[in-house]
């Protein structure tokens, strides 16, 4: 009987020692579970309180722009980093404290750690959300073709090259004083209209002078002290990528064009603040539409003009004109480069009268084409130096050819990247600043990335610490 006691009771002790063991790996395991359980919580409320802030998004640029942006200011206008971890901490309690019941997790602390604002990093935020907004809008083909399109800008770029080859001095026209000519061939050479003396003093007068004198110019302007590019920004501090692809660039710049105004295609709901010329000022950057409209035509004069240069070069009947002319007008001096160089200066201006009729035909409505030909050349050498008078009389355009406005869009794709989106920028924030009556309202307030950190006590004791990182 002892012995079966002692049996029994040693079975005892060890079912005890056993017990106690696995009591406490158990414990430990539901202290693990229950540790993990309030991390995946804590991170789900995380993700949910992340949303919840930014769903509080400026509507208006939503409605009129179709950007999602979380305007980070407080009631005057003044961004902090902390206005942001406030609403966060907010939803955070909602999330956590309410919900948690008896046994609940007791929140520590919550962080903005980085964030990145819509003008950090030249704007790159702001270019990622455009091209966001219209991708959805457009197909490849469309992309492509915007893509052919805006390489036109290097074919009169390798045009103007030919006519800064050929550019003449104004001292390579000068004529000796001392040298011995022939006064007849002189008297008969100074009766001739001399048509780069008509088109300098035609420059004088101004580019809009000269093409757009019947034409409403707006008198709309901006103060550029207010612009991004001249006031000191807020800064995040989160660097994003530099870089962008072409096709980026390209859905970019339509997004531009299908958002904003240009001269002859103004904005009719009188809801106008600002600019009415705006793509112009997003190639030009100027304060007032006048000044960049006629910042936009010297650029297009530019182009037409190197590209009727180079056409006027392989026109053999024009390149015999224009030396006939500067033979007769210093042929009789018997020195053969200032002929020459009469004769460059011929062909420049002709390009450039040529250039002034298809600008007047551009802002009338019409088109030109791209490319010169024969067929399509419009200036006769003898009607250069009354090229003023033809201006003002009906010119015709061509039937097959390019508006103003894709004139105007292979300038835009040309253009900075920086200075569009920063150009673009200052009309978004001049707009919404009217609808909402909201003065303060700035794009470098405006939040586009996020990154929050948040730290709790778990049920079990335990502190933990959960980061993530959200976007529009």
């Amino acid at each position: 009987m002892n012995e079966q006691k002692q049996e029994r009771g040693s079975i005892t002790v060890f079912l005890s020692l056993i017990l106690l063991i696995l009591i406490s790996i158990v414990t430990q395991v539901m202290q693990e579970a229950m540790f993990q359980a309030d991390r995946i919580k804590l991170a789900s409320a995380m993700d949910v309180s992340l949303n919840a802030v930014l769903g509080e998004y400026c509507k208006e640029l939503v409605e009129e722009y179709g950007l999602f942006f979380l305007d980070a200011s407080d009631e005057n206008g003044v961004f902090d980093k902390e206005n942001v971890a406030s609403r966060l901490d907010y939803y955070m309690y909602k999330n956590v404290q309410e919900q948690s019941g008896m046994l609940q997790m007791q929140l520590i602390d919550t962080e903005i750690k980085n964030i990145t604002l819509a003008t950090d990093n030249d704007g790159m935020a702001f270019f990622e959300e455009a091209v966001k907004a219209y991708k959805e809008k457009i197909v490849a083909k469309v992309v492509e073709s915007a893509m052919q399109q805006s390489k036109k800008y290097e074919q009169a770029e390798k045009a103007r090259e030919t006519i800064e080859k050929n550019q003449v001095e104004p001292s390579e026209l000068e004529i000796p004083k001392d040298i011995e000519v022939n006064l007849e061939e002189k008297e008969k050479a100074e009766k001739i209209v001399n048509p780069v003396e008509v088109i300098e003093a035609l420059k004088a007068n101004g580019l809009l002078g000269i093409v757009a004198w019947d034409i409403p110019i707006s008198g709309n302007s901006i103060d550029l002290s207010t612009t991004l590019q001249k006031r000191k920004l807020n800064q995040g501090n989160c660097q994003k990528k530099q870089k962008s692809s072409v096709s980026e660039q390209v859905i970019f710049d339509l997004y531009l064009k299908d958002q904003f105004s240009h001269f002859g295609n103004r904005q009719q709901d009188g809801e106008s603040c600002c600019l009415e010329y705006e793509i112009e000022y997003l190639v030009s950057g100027r304060a007032g539409d006048k000044e960049n409209l006629s910042a936009v035509l010297e650029k297009i004069i530019w182009m037409r003009e190197g590209i009727n240069f180079a056409y006027l070069l392989t026109d053999k009947t024009k390149m015999a004109e224009a030396d006939a002319l500067a033979t007769a007008l210093v042929g009789y001096t018997g020195i053969a480069p200032l002929v020459v160089a009469m004769k460059f200066a011929i062909l420049a201006v002709w390009a450039y009268g040529e250039s002034l009729l298809e600008i007047r035909i551009l802002l009338k409505g019409g088109k030109v084409d791209f490319i010169k030909s024969e067929s399509n050349w419009k200036l006769q050498l003898s009607e250069l130096a009354n090229v003023a008078t033809i201006i003002k009389g009906e010119s015709q355009g061509d039937e097959q050819g390019m508006a103003y406005e894709d004139y105007l869009w292979i300038l835009l794709s040309a253009s900075s990247k920086k200075d569009k989106c920063y150009r673009s920028m200052d009309l978004i924030e001049k707009r919404i600043q009217n609808i909402t009556n909201v003065t303060s309202f700035r794009m470098d307030n405006c939040v586009s990335y996020m990154e929050g950190e948040v730290s709790a006590i778990s049920r079990c004791g335990r502190s933990i610490t959960v980061s993530k990182t959200i976007e529009y």
